[in-house]
């Protein structure tokens, strides 16, 4: 699930509670690899991506996989590791 909004909030930083999580502040881009939607292309992008590679022979990606097809070409391949690898900040 995904809230999204424009409005002048004093508050920024993470907030969580329960199962949920809310990033407060000014909107920021979010990279093409950048999955979970953290602002930042880290090890969970990493994790996420393992799973997705698919290669060039591959069915084209369904479901959280379709983020790292970043050209749009319907695989997620070693061009996507390469942007993936270029955005990594390891956190």
């Amino acid at each position: 699930m995904e809230l999204s909004g424009t409005i002048g909030q004093p508050d920024a930083g993470m907030m969580t509670g329960g199962g949920f999580e809310l990033s407060g502040g000014f909107w920021f881009p979010l990279a093409p690899t950048d999955c979970n939607d953290d602002g930042v292309v880290g090890l969970p992008d990493y994790k996420d991506f393992e799973a997705c590679f698919t290669g060039p022979a591959a069915p084209a990606p369904c479901g959280e996989c379709r983020c790292f097809d970043v050209d749009g070409d319907g695989i997620v391949t070693m061009l996507t590791f390469q942007t993936l690898q270029a955005q990594f900040v390891g956190l």
